[in-house]
């Protein structure tokens, strides 16, 4: 994840045109806001009263509102439209306006910020924000912010025995009352908590290191009164924070991993995956989600959820037994599986669409990358489908988020460099489905005779976004920039060495343009000849990747199709014409939108069967004898 740093210093900032929010509007978001989210462990440090007349305050020339205080007020805004249920036409600019305008802030609250609790309040406020924008070296500073505000007013200290002086200014006195102590220890394990998620997720060295503080945990109720309506709230901290112990140990034990046996560092972490899944086990995590009745409840549950899923992939992939294993672990690509899920189930609402982009940040890349790794490894097929579905809808929702909001194309970046690798797998899919067949024929009582008809329909994966074509080099270069050139030397490696089992021969020259009318000609041939259209089909795929030829030349279609069987003067009057141009677009459309095909290759057999990827011939092989076997049946 730290590459996604390199392309902060490039970022751009597009001022929108301030949506229509009213005053009503506003004024209700925060009603809103105080009635759901307030909680005694973490209180907005502004009276409600005070919140509510800002947006009059706003209008008045002669008043200046401080930052802290402005930034606070927008995201009271941005937390009441979450919890708005009503329909909102712009909801999504709305929400863009809010983040900048916060962000247009950042700067100046730096200048001026102090040791108070409504800076702290603000800090904790914008590292989600920085997060969310996937500004990880902002958030880092913010969070060094917050802890020397928090070691000044005393939260690192709450515990610590007295020695019957008040010693520094802003520490606690022995006349702090029990609730401000619980309030200052709920919000320094918070603290704690974000710190080891800085170390694990960004490498980040610890700020609370071991022996600086003294605190114990709070009453979860804060004030000894058990509200119902907190019930979540106090889940997510004792669960996050047993959470955070066992990450600790983690944290420490990989510190000294070079000194540790191999059966006893292994063992080590075995006890912590057990810890972890005790902790989903005793809390229930997954079965709260559908109990929770707000925007709010929910996002402490799965925030609980996605930590222990990135903990459990992370502990289960230290295991030494595990980092030079050619395969992943079972274990490893369920639980990276059911993150994804458990995402999209939540990205699914229309009040989630805008916003949660700092969930992929700190949680989701990794279950992303351990699907995609078992994709390209492809050694496990009856769940394949299942992982093409899920990598292509978190590049598909990463793309559309970062269409409205520009800083989040260094995630989008991330997730569409390993699309690159799908395309090739349409080449070694029809190697693979050939090889299929030619086995089956050879060995199957009776395959002989038996006739293939293939039929190609038409996918656009859309690599190239200019009219005119690139060099491959380029286009690889501006997807893959965020990756080292060590991931990237890993990757096309990978690749070449699945394509020479096949008789692939990969080549990264060439050009990459548009497919239109390669996806026109293909369906040319498949209105005389599935045969020919098969020909065809293979010939542009080697001429592609192998030939580094330029696939959307009409000269280069025509060489191909008259060598495939095609009539030179028909191909050419095709090509020059846009006959059936708008019956491919309709069904790429259609593939492409198509619940259960978002990925190439995927095959259909007899309108019952299906598999998806560059499968083995032995999946095909076993697919081919049960329709074989049911058609001999009377």
């Amino acid at each position: 994840m730290a590459e996604v740093e390199r392309l902060e210093s490039a970022r751009e900032v597009n001022v929108l045109d301030p949506p229509a929010i009213t005053k009503e509007m506003a004024k209700r978001w925060v009603k809103s806001y105080y009635e759901v989210y307030q909680f005694e462990g973490f209180r907005v440090p502004l009276e409600k009263s005070f919140v509510m007349s800002i947006p009059d305050l706003l209008e008045i020339p002669h008043v200046h509102l401080d930052s802290t205080s402005q930034i606070i007020y927008y995201n009271v805004l941005l937390q009441g439209i979450m919890l708005d249920s009503e329909y909102l036409p712009g909801r999504g600019k709305i929400i863009q306006y809010l983040y900048q305008s916060s962000m247009t802030l950042l700067d100046d609250w730096l200048c001026h910020i102090e040791n108070t609790l409504p800076d702290m309040f603000a800090a904790f406020l914008m590292i989600s924000m920085t997060l969310e924008g996937c500004n990880s070296e902002m958030a880092w500073k913010i969070f060094g912010y917050a802890c020397n505000i928090a070691r000044a007013l005393g939260f690192f200290s709450v515990d610590e025995p007295s020695d019957g002086q008040n010693s520094q200014p802003g520490h606690h006195s022995n006349s702090e009352s029990e609730v401000d102590k619980n309030r200052k220890r709920f919000e320094f394990w918070h603290l704690l908590r974000m710190d080891c998620l800085f170390r694990l997720s960004f490498g980040k060295p610890a700020l609370i290191p071991g022996g600086s503080w003294t605190v114990n945990f709070p009453d979860p109720t804060i004030t000894g009164i058990d509200d119902a309506s907190t019930r979540f709230i106090q889940i997510h901290f004792l669960a996050s924070m047993r959470l955070t112990l066992t990450l600790l140990k983690y944290l420490d034990l990989v510190g000294v991993e070079m000194h540790q046996d191999t059966d006893v560092y292994d063992q080590a972490l075995d006890g912590l995956i057990a810890e972890v899944q005790t902790i989903m086990s005793d809390w229930n995590a997954e079965e709260l989600v559908s109990s929770a009745t707000n925007h709010v409840d929910t996002w402490f549950i799965v925030d609980i959820l996605f930590s222990s899923y990135k903990m459990l992939i992370v502990f289960t992939q230290s295991k030494r037994c595990n980092q030079n294993s050619q395969f992943l672990p079972r274990h490893t690509v369920d639980v990276a599986r059911k993150s994804l899920r458990m995402f999209q189930s939540l990205m699914s609402s229309v009040l989630h669409a805008y916003w949660g982009i700092s969930l992929i940040l700190m949680h989701q890349f990794i279950p992303f990358f351990i699907l995609c790794a078992e994709i390209i490894g492809s050694h496990r097929y009856n769940e394949l489908e299942d992982d093409f579905i899920l990598v292509s809808w978190l590049n598909d929702f990463v793309d559309k988020a970062a269409e409205e909001r520009p800083e989040l194309r260094p995630i989008a970046a991330i997730a569409k460099a390993m699309t690159i690798a799908c395309q090739k797998w349409c080449y070694i899919g029809k190697r693979k489905l050939d090889r299929a067949i030619g086995l089956y024929q050879k060995v199957y009582p009776g395959g002989r005779s038996d006739i293939f008809s293939i039929k190609w329909r038409p996918y656009y994966l859309n690599y190239n976004p200019h009219p005119y074509s690139v060099p491959k080099s380029e286009l690889i270069d501006d997807r893959l920039s965020d990756m080292t050139l060590e991931q990237r030397m890993s990757l096309f490696s990978r690749m070449n060495q699945i394509g020479r089992s096949v008789g692939i021969h990969f080549k990264g020259g060439g050009m990459i343009g548009n497919t239109r009318d390669a996806h026109r000609l293909v369906h040319l041939c498949g209105t005389q000849s599935s045969e020919v259209q098969n020909a065809l089909v293979e010939k542009i795929l080697e001429a592609y990747h192998e030939l580094e030829k330029d696939i959307s030349s009409k000269e280069v279609l025509t060489e191909l199709a008259v060598d495939a069987g095609l009539d030179a003067k028909q191909v050419r009057e095709w090509l020059d014409s846009e006959l059936a141009a708008d019956v491919v677009d309709e069904e790429a459309r259609k593939n492409k939108e198509e619940g259960s095909n978002t990925g190439v290759p995927r095959y259909v057999i007899q309108n019952v069967h299906r598999l998806a990827g560059a499968e083995d011939p032995s999946e095909f092989i076993e697919i081919f004898a049960k329709v074989k076997e049911d058609e001999s049946q009377p």
